[in-house]
């Protein structure tokens, strides 16, 4: 028994170094091999935007082929892996019509930041930069000097959903700080004079961190602050937690130094279960639920029928098992996202990324979803309750086909990191093993 137990645990050791090490490079092998299918199978009208590995960058057919395009709109749009052994990479695009706040970030092999640059840099209809790995510097156009294989971002923050009541408005979130500067120009383009209600989705930094902003922006303007009471505790909490969540800022984003704000805006109105709120004829009802956070709303506007979701619905799995952030609750996700499809919406707008439109298309998404954050849940539960560890439970669960959605793809999260939180939330932090 006990030599089976010592070959079981070299057997275990010698995988986890091998995932360590190895891990990595069977990624960056895999995008390499999409950008060489991509250039050999271009989508059509893609076909001549490549000149060598990849000459020309277009927007439309990075996000199909020649990249691994990422669902998740929270903080990455696209990627696409380079190798320069295959010559110098042009990147010439033009600059997305969407309002919202984008950057374009260059990696080497090491993800140190070589290059960073965003919209609010950019005045030109294009934007254009070589990566080269030689020493030669074009004099006519941004030259960016870096090791031979590494990876271009391109990054698009939060949504900021508006409603208009002639110079009133009502913001479904505020974005971040550089982003607000774009809400403002917006609003004001659209003869907005006063910003009358402000609703958080929740207290996630890249969703209310441009409100202070936005309201000093409008003179006149007099703003409700409305949101989950629960969202005043976790304001407490940041600013306990100011240089640890710094920290984790730095190392999941690649920044150069830790970054988080010091100072919250925090809700005038704060509500427990539900809440109704009446602008511009319309009644905007918002609901509480768990899921990504515990202090999450969403809302649904009858006048519109539309659904506001915030990080409910992301275009990937949920980020319900981040292992660097507090608790984050998958069943009740589950759950959430099966109450939003009774409303029957015919326009559904995410917290990140594009909006749908059409009921069976919404409760296919949101059900789907729902299914797959519940069946993870009710497995693992049930797992744990016949005795097994948690390292038996990762090994014994992988999610069946049906969840197989270009929706429900592990970008953000990962489906291990999902068991891992329910453990957690039912069984406190200790494995088992």
């Amino acid at each position: 028994m006990k030599s089976w137990t010592i070959k079981i645990s070299i057997v275990a050791l010698v995988t986890h170094v091998f995932l360590i090490f190895m891990g990595p490079y069977i990624v960056m092998n895999q995008l390499d091999r999409n950008i060489a299918d991509a250039i050999e199978n271009p989508f059509e009208g893609c076909e001549d935007t490549y000149e060598g590995i990849i000459g020309y960058l277009d927007q439309v057919c990075i996000s199909k082929r020649s990249s691994t395009r990422m669902p998740n709109y929270d903080f990455m749009y696209t990627m696409c892996r380079y190798d320069l052994a295959n010559g110098d990479l042009f990147v010439s695009m033009p600059v997305p019509e969407d309002e919202r706040y984008w950057v374009v970030h260059v990696h080497n092999n090491n993800t140190t930041v070589e290059f960073k640059i965003n919209n609010l840099q950019i005045e030109n209809e294009r934007y254009e930069f070589l990566i080269t790995s030689s020493n030669n510097q074009n004099e006519e156009i941004k030259t960016i000097q870096t090791t031979n294989k590494g990876t271009v971002f391109w990054r698009l923050l939060v949504n900021t959903a508006a409603f208009k009541d002639g110079t009133s408005a009502l913001l479904i979130d505020t974005g971040m700080g550089v982003s607000s500067v774009q809400v403002v120009s917006k609003l004001k383009e659209w003869g907005i004079e006063n910003v009358e209600f402000i609703i958080y989705t929740h207290g996630h930094v890249d969703h209310v961190t441009g409100t202070d902003y936005i309201i000093n922006a409008f003179e006149n303007s007099n703003t409700e602050v409305i949101g989950h009471k629960n969202i005043v505790n976790r304001f407490d909490r940041y600013k306990k937690t100011i240089g640890y969540n710094g920290i984790i800022n730095q190392r999941q984003f690649g920044l150069p130094s830790p970054v988080f704000p010091n100072e919250f805006t925090y809700p005038d109105t704060t509500y427990d279960d539900s809440y109704e709120l009446e602008f511009n004829n319309s009644v905007l009802r918002l609901f509480h639920g768990k899921g990504e956070t515990d202090d999450a709303t969403y809302i649904y506007s009858e006048k519109n029928n539309a659904l506001f979701t915030g990080d409910f619905f992301i275009w990937s799995l949920p980020n319900a098992g981040n292992p660097s952030k507090s608790q984050r609750y998958v069943g009740s996700w589950g759950e959430v996202l099966k109450k939003m499809s009774e409303l029957n919406s015919e326009y559904l707008f995410p917290g990140h990324g594009p909006l749908i439109k059409g009921k069976k298309e919404i409760t296919k998404v949101l059900l789907d979803t729902s299914n797959c954050m519940l069946w993870i849940e009710d497995n693992v539960l049930s797992l744990m309750n016949s005795g097994h560890s948690l390292r038996e439970i990762h090994s014994k669960l992988s999610l069946p086909d049906e969840f197989q959605q270009p929706y429900l793809v592990s970008v953000y999260d990962d489906f291990n990191f999902l068991i891992n939180s329910v453990w957690r939330q039912y069984g406190g932090w200790y494995s088992g093993t």
